[in-house]
C-alpha cells in the first residue's frame, strides 16, 4: 500500500480558534501532513505551548506569524527551520531562554520581537547577516544585551524604541544599509547622536521624547534623510543644522500644543505677523472637522451708535488666537442646553414641598 506524500499547501491561515483539550493533539495531525507548508500564520490565538511542538516539522516554512498567541515560550527548535524568512512572535510574553538557538536561521530576513517583555536577550546576531528588518521595540533591555548587533550588515529597518536605552552598545556606522531607525521613547545619551550622523544612507529617523536639549552641528551629515520626529524633546530653539539637510521634506519638531504648553498664549510674540501663523498652524494640527466648526464660528462687534454689527477681521482684537480659543470652549462646554432646560422644566414635579419652594424651583429652572 503506497504512503500519502505530504499536502502540497504553500499557506494556511488559523485565526482566533478557541482553546480546548484537543487542539495540542490535533496540531500534531496538523503539522505532519502539511511538510510542504511555505506560510503559517495562527495569531491571536489563545495557544498552549505544547500545542506547537510538532511546528519544527515544517521544514520547507518561509514564514510564520504567532504574534499575540499568550505564549511564555516556544515549544520547538529552530534548528529545522532554517528556511524562515519572515518570524513574527511579537506580544507574546516570552522568556528569553527561547531565542537562543535564533541564531540558526541564517536566511531570516524580517524578525518583529517588539512586545515581548524581554529583559534579557540572548540572540548572536553575527549568523543573522540576512536580516532586513528588525522590530525589538517595548522591550526593557540593557544595553550590554545588544552587543553584536553591528554584524547585521543587511540591515535596513530598526526599531528600538520604548526600550529604556541611554546608549547603544554597538557602532550603527556598521549598518550602512540602514534606511529607517526608530530610537523613540529612549532617554537617550548625547554621544549616541554622534553615531546617527554616520548612517549615510538613512532616509527615516524617530528621535521623539528621547530626552534631547539640541542636536549636534554633524547632523548636516544626513544629507539623504527625508522625514524626521522630534516630538516631546526639551529643545530651547530650532536646531539649525535641520537647515542644511538638502533631502529633508518632513520634520515634525514641535506640535501646536507642545508651543502652547511650553510658551502660554499670552507670551507668544504679538504681531500681526506671528499671530497670522499662530492661527494658521492652529488650523492645520486640529484635523478636518474643527475646521469645519471653525469656519462657522461668528466674531461680531458689539453693535455701535449705529446700531450695527461688523465681522471682526482676524488677528486684530477679538479675533487673536486666545479668542479663537475661547470659542471652541463655549462651543465644546457650553454654560446650558435649551432642549435639557425645557426637558427639566416640564419634568419638575411637586414632591412633599411647599408652593413656595416649588415655585422657586421652578423659576430657578425657566431661568436657565
Amino acid at each position: 500500500m503506497r504512503a500519502k506524500s505530504p499536502v502540497a499547501v504553500s499557506l494556511v491561515l488559523i485565526r482566533a480558534v478557541p482553546q480546548s483539550p484537543g487542539v495540542a493533539s490535533a496540531s500534531h495531525v496538523l503539522f505532519d501532513s502539511l511538510t510542504n507548508l511555505k506560510k503559517l500564520d495562527i495569531s491571536s490565538n489563545d495557544l498552549d505551548s505544547d500545542s506547537l511542538v510538532g511546528m519544527g516539522k515544517l521544514v520547507l516554512l518561509e514564514k510564520l506569524d504567532l504574534s499575540s498567541c499568550h505564549l511564555n515560550k516556544l515549544p520547538f527548535s529552530f534548528d529545522s527551520l532554517t528556511n524562515l524568512k519572515e518570524l513574527d512572535i511579537s506580544r507574546n510574553k516570552l522568556d528569553s531562554d527561547s531565542l537562543v538557538d535564533m541564531e540558526k536561521l541564517v536566511l531570516l530576513e524580517k524578525l518583529n520581537l517588539s512586545y515581548c517583555f524581554l529583559k534579557k536577550f540572548q540572540i548572536r546576531f553575527a549568523s543573522l547577516t540576512s536580516l532586513r528588518e528588525l522590530n525589538i521595540s517595548w522591550n526593557k533591555l540593557r544595553s550590554d544585551l545588544l552587543v553584536g548587533m553591528e554584524k547585521l550588515v543587511s540591515l535596513e529597518k530598526l526599531s528600538l524604541s520604548f526600550c529604556d536605552l541611554k546608549k547603544l552598545p554597538f557602532k550603527l556606522s556598521s549598518l550602512t544599509k540602514l534606511r529607517n531607525l526608530d530610537l523613540c521613547d529612549n532617554p537617550l545619551d548625547p554621544d549616541t547622536l554622534d553615531e546617527i550622523v554616520k548612517l549615510e544612507s538613512l532616509e527615516y529617523l524617530d528621535l521623539s521624547r528621547c530626552q534631547l536639549i539640541k542636536l549636534p552641528s554633524s547632523f548636516e551629515m544626513l544629507k539623504n534623510l527625508k522625514q524626521l520626529l522630534l516630538l516631546g524633546n526639551n529643545f530651547e530653539e530650532y536646531p539649525s543644522a535641520l537647515k542644511s539637510l538638502p533631502s529633508l521634506h518632513t520634520c515634525i519638531y514641535v506640535t501646536f500644543f507642545d508651543l502652547l504648553k511650553k510658551h502660554p498664549t499670552g507670551a507668544l510674540p504679538t504681531s500681526k505677523a506671528a499671530e497670522k501663523r499662530k492661527l494658521a498652524l492652529f488650523r492645520h494640527v486640529v484635523g478636518e472637522y474643527v475646521r469645519q466648526v471653525n469656519s462657522q464660528l461668528e466674531f461680531r462687534t458689539d453693535p455701535d451708535e449705529n446700531g450695527l454689527i461688523h465681522e471682526i477681521e482676524e488677528v486684530t482684537a477679538g479675533r487673536k488666537l486666545n479668542d479663537v480659543l475661547k470659542k471652541f470652549q463655549d462651543y465644546c462646554n457650553p454654560w446650558s442646553g435649551t432642549k435639557v432646560n425645557r426637558f427639566q422644566f416640564h419634568g419638575c414635579t411637586q414632591s412633599g414641598e411647599s408652593c413656595n419652594a416649588y415655585l422657586m424651583r421652578l423659576k430657578r429652572l425657566a431661568e436657565g
